[in-house]
């Protein structure tokens, strides 16, 4: 049985428009800000009284730290955890009189009376509240919407959200919001919270049934003592300490590995070698998985692949390469479907530009990948492959980076650390030519080990995939790299052969070029009895492609 007391004041006059105004979600900081600055200031030319609450002190100092604040005028006050007794006391009378502006922190959502005596604020509607983060509890929710129409007044409530903090707290995909009505919004948000506090209290009850199972064993540990049973005792304590030491083992595992593959024109040399050695680290005996079961054997592992083929930032629509399920995802757990589509991307490796590669934007894209299954393991690894240095870590080369003040997207070794680090993903970079990537590394891996969010000091791993010996550095590909000497016959017996000379000079230059040797030299001897330099060390953008045949009676080789 029950007993339902209603209200005393009658009817609620709480306003919360969930279908239309009374949920806005932004896409970034600055418009976040924006918008409750904005929703401040129509309220407060309505002669009513605003409350913001923020999550927690942090994200209130963002808000009053950016030039938005300063917007509101002189007629705000702060209430936070850390001002005295008499300050919050002075503050809270006041929030409810015409015009006031109160930013707080979520602590004052339970139980702080806001009460309003202001009749003005009344006749316009009340006191407004917004509340700019979503609740992981539904209970303080409704405490925070209860600072307003309190005791019968009129009053209102809004939800102004960051899309980032819906996506990293309770796992909404990037454009939930774009594949749902506005009116289902609120549904939406709801049903995200509901799985996420599953989440936590699932989490909740494994520690406790693993807390309760040691508070047994150490019941039964004095047990044993009290009982004078040194070999149960020695033994009981023996499992304790295991327990401890061991800590929580799941029964399984599951792993995402995301490949991102340089298939510039660079990298066309070891195109067979890339196919091979992700065939090895998927398949046989060998493989990723067949080394985990032995070495964790009472742990079941599941291992799902995502693969990403790049291109330079000029090669426009042809840059990225990606394989993307019919549910929107970048992850699937079928390894001959992966390596068939890593085979095809690298049929026939091309573009590129200048020697530097969009590094920075391949990591940072499919640190982004926000499909419903992406990016949602308990390990998280991406592998690069790549024979390039990243725009913007060359140390000023000429000839190497055309983009090397600016990435045209803002990206930065740190800005892509970050996005690492937030999505808790480990990177390897394994370089098919290490000198010319150590600058590169060495960048990422001092923002990604000196990051915040890292306390554990997880590091970035630099894979040789050749010997250092084999591979050039940016300097050397910078400067020039080799000189090409083309000798070629032109006495007259080479007349009818000649077109097959100049097609055959052709098709190893345009080779060349697929494969970015842009710093290579080319200068051509043709000789019969005398030698002519008709191409004299030219870079091979610049390189005729018609030589003209010279005709002359004999072959004498020594003036060429």
């Amino acid at each position: 049985t029950f007993m339902y007391v209603p209200s005393v004041y009658g009817e609620s006059n709480f306003q919360f428009d969930k279908g239309g105004d009374g949920i806005r979600i932004e896409t970034n900081v600055s418009n976040y800000h924006h918008s409750i600055t904005d929703q401040i200031q129509l309220m407060t030319k309505q002669k009513r009284s605003v409350v913001v609450f923020f999550q927690n002190n942090a994200r209130l100092k963002d808000f009053t730290s950016s030039s938005f604040y300063h917007k509101l005028g002189r007629q705000k006050k702060l209430l936070t955890e850390d001002i005295s007794n008499n300050d919050k006391e002075f503050v809270i009378s006041k929030a409810a009189t015409v015009g006031q502006v109160t930013i707080s922190t979520a602590v004052f959502g339970r139980g702080t009376d806001f009460f309003c005596k202001d009749e003005t604020i009344q006749r316009n509607g009340g006191v407004h509240v917004i509340q700019a983060f979503l609740s992981e509890e539904e209970s303080e929710e409704i405490q925070i919407q209860g600072r307003t129409a309190r005791q019968g007044k009129k009053g209102s409530y809004q939800m102004i959200l960051l899309n980032s903090d819906l996506e990293e707290q309770f796992g909404l995909a990037k454009d939930w919001k774009d594949n749902n009505a506005k009116k289902d919004w609120y549904d939406c948000l709801s049903n995200a919270r509901e799985k996420h506090r599953d989440a936590v209290c699932e989490k909740i009850e494994a520690n406790l049934a693993i807390a309760t199972e040691k508070d047994c064993n150490t019941h039964r540990y004095f047990d044993a003592l009290l009982a004078r049973d040194k070999n149960a005792a020695s033994n009981i304590f023996s499992d304790i300490y295991t327990s401890f030491k061991k800590g929580f083992i799941p029964s399984s595992i599951e792993l995402e590995l995301a490949f991102l593959i340089d298939i510039t024109g660079s990298m066309a040399p070891y195109a067979h070698a890339v196919v091979a050695t992700i065939k090895t680290m998927l398949t046989g005996s060998g493989s990723i998985l067949s080394k985990l079961n032995i070495k964790f054997p009472d742990i079941e592992f599941h291992l799902r692949v995502g693969a990403m083929g790049f291109r330079d930032i000029d090669d426009g629509s042809e840059q990225f390469v990606e394989r993307i399920s019919n549910e929107g995802g970048h992850f699937v757990d079928n390894d001959a479907f992966s390596i068939g589509f890593v085979d095809s991307i690298l049929h026939k490796p091309s573009g590129g530009g200048d020697i530097a590669e969009d590094l920075l934007g391949a990591i940072d894209r499919s640190a982004r990948w926000s499909g419903p299954d992406d990016w949602t393991s308990m390990i998280k690894f991406m592998l690069l492959l790549t024979d390039a240095p990243a725009h913007g870590c060359c140390a000023n080369v000429p000839n190497v980076d055309n983009y090397s003040v600016r990435h045209p997207c803002g990206l930065t070794p740190e800005s892509v650390a970050d996005s690492l680090i937030k999505n808790d993903i480990d990177l390897f970079i394994c370089s098919y030519n290490p000198a010319a990537t150590s600058h590169t590394e060495k960048e990422l891996a001092m923002k990604y080990l000196s990051h915040k969010d890292n306390p554990e000091l997880r590091e970035i791993t630099a894979i040789p995939m050749v010997p250092g010996t084999h591979s050039q550095s940016t300097e050397a590909l910078g400067g020039h790299g080799q000189h090409i000497i083309f000798v070629l016959d032109q006495s007259g017996s080479m007349q009818h052969s000649w077109p097959g000379v100049v097609a055959a000079y052709n098709g190893y230059i345009t080779r060349l070029r697929q494969n970015q040797r842009y710093s290579d030299l080319v200068s051509v001897v043709q000789f019969g009895t005398f030698a002519d330099v008709t191409v004299k060390k030219q870079p091979i953008l610049g390189i005729p492609s018609d030589l003209k045949f010279g005709c002359d009676q004999h072959t004498i080789f020594l003036p060429a």
